[in-house]
């Protein structure tokens, strides 16, 4: 069963989201409750995923691909992952903060509202 789960990995690899789905339709009754996300919110999570594997993973590869979602029109203080996140997706919004909030939605979308 271990092999099964993880793959033949040392770890269950749940990322990127797409394999969250392929493993929930395995494991989890009608994919519940990761099919609940949409779209849109599948794309910003995938697009959270390719900024984190730049930041942890100093691979050309990496970087290539963060390059490909950050886009060419940044000042050159917001061309890595630190600067990107810190560059502001509003007047009073960093892309960090902007990107935190929508993983906050994603969450409660997923799991329901956390009781006080």
């Amino acid at each position: 069963m271990d092999t099964l789960i993880r793959g033949g990995r040392n770890y269950a690899d749940w990322l990127p989201y797409e394999r969250t789905i392929e493993r929930a339709d395995a494991f989890l009754l009608n994919g519940s409750p990761f099919k609940k996300l949409n779209k849109t919110q599948v794309d910003t999570l995938s697009r959270i995923h390719v900024i984190r594997n730049a930041i942890v993973h100093p691979s050309a590869h990496a970087r290539k691909r963060f390059e490909t979602i950050a886009g060419v029109a940044l000042s050159s203080g917001e061309r890595t992952p630190a600067g990107y996140l810190c560059g502001f997706n509003a007047p009073d919004q960093t892309r960090l903060e902007a990107y935190t909030g929508e993983l906050g939605i994603f969450a409660q979308t997923l799991f329901g509202k956390p009781k006080p």
